[in-house]
């Protein structure tokens, strides 16, 4: 039984498996050589901005490189803040490490035959470590992402009503405009 649901598993999962990007749905936008429409006033950094999206291969950057979420949204000051936070755990975790008077695996379980304050400090510290790294991974994918989101719509938004003015204006008459009224009579 287990065997025909890991094969079912594994059958159901090939595609994605032998993709080159981490997807279980289709990307079907070819954006090498589909040519977007730009307005004229829109700068390449907001171009950029519109262009990019996060996917689950960028989740992935995300853990190895700390800030990458905020560095793809063009937020550097967060983006930074993420790196140091990160750089502060993994600190900590050296730390406990280097320190070498127990083993990680005991740290982390808990189990030593000792309970000294040692123990219990060095304990702490690799539990903080390992909160604060995890802590500033998921927030910088889920604000990161937030980030991103919220920049694209205020540009959407921005060259939308430009697009709409513009519209309405090009479809004036050439003509001077005419006053006129208009009487209608419902009979019922």
């Amino acid at each position: 039984m287990k065997k025909s649901t890991l094969l079912i598993f594994i059958i159901f999962f090939v595609n994605s498996l032998m993709a080159q990007d981490l997807d279980i749905y289709r990307h079907s936008k070819n954006s090498n050589f589909k040519m977007p429409h730009i307005n004229k006033g829109m700068t390449y950094k907001e171009f950029q901005l519109l262009s990019r999206d996060l996917r689950m291969q960028d989740m992935l950057y995300a853990m190895v490189v700390p800030g990458y979420t905020h560095f793809v949204a063009q937020d550097k000051k967060t983006g930074y803040w993420v790196l140091g936070t990160r750089l502060v755990g993994y600190a900590g975790l050296s730390y406990v490490i280097l320190k070498n008077d127990f083993t990680l695996t005991e740290l982390i379980s808990g189990v030593n035959v000792t309970q000294d304050a040692a123990f219990k400090n060095q304990q702490i510290v690799a539990y903080t470590s390992l909160a604060i790294i995890l802590g500033s991974y998921f927030y910088d994918w889920i604000h990161g992402k937030w980030v991103l989101k919220k920049k694209q719509e205020a540009i959407r938004y921005k060259y939308s009503i430009r697009m709409n003015a513009s519209v309405e204006t090009s479809r004036l008459p050439n003509h001077p405009l005419v006053p006129g009224v208009k009487f209608t009579l419902t009979l019922d």
